[in-house]
């Protein structure tokens, strides 16, 4: 039986492509892969800058405080344990 690969224009008519697809499949792995430890790196690299948007995120179950600190808020922390 063949089976037919349109991106890669392979038909696994044979082993020699099947290690061909073997390879792509490989190499499409290690991209991604790449790809996410590059993403991993840019947000922890975004926490340690305090003009970040990522501390301007609202936080739930929290307030924020005059000095821009986390104080909890008991109604939402409440409705966030249910939820997780």
């Amino acid at each position: 039986m063949d089976v037919f690969f349109f991106n890669e224009r392979i038909h696994l008519l044979s082993q020699a492509r099947e290690l061909l697809l073997t390879l792509h499949a490989g190499i499409a792995q290690a991209e991604s892969e790449n790809k996410s430890e590059n993403i991993k790196w840019g947000l922890r690299r975004s926490t340690m800058d305090p003009d970040s948007p990522a501390f301007s995120r609202r936080c739930y179950g929290y307030d924020r405080d005059e000095e821009e600190g986390l104080i909890l808020n008991i109604a939402e922390a409440r409705i966030v344990l249910k939820i997780f």
